[in-house]
């Protein structure tokens, strides 16, 4: 089966992307959704908070 139809409202999620981010305590490499650049994030290994700005650059 084959539609043209779509979820409604699904059109602001076509561009959100993956952003790794690097932990410059322990190394890990944590995702980020572009749409989350705002937020604070912590390492998920030692719960440093990420500088994610820094790697959107």
């Amino acid at each position: 089966m084959n539609t043209t139809q779509h979820c409604p409202g699904h059109e602001p999620f076509k561009s959100i992307q993956p952003i790794e981010v690097t932990c410059k305590k322990c190394g890990t490499v944590n995702e980020v959704f572009s749409d989350e650049v705002e937020k604070t994030h912590t390492c998920r290994s030692c719960k440093e908070i990420l500088d994610v700005k820094k790697a959107t650059r």
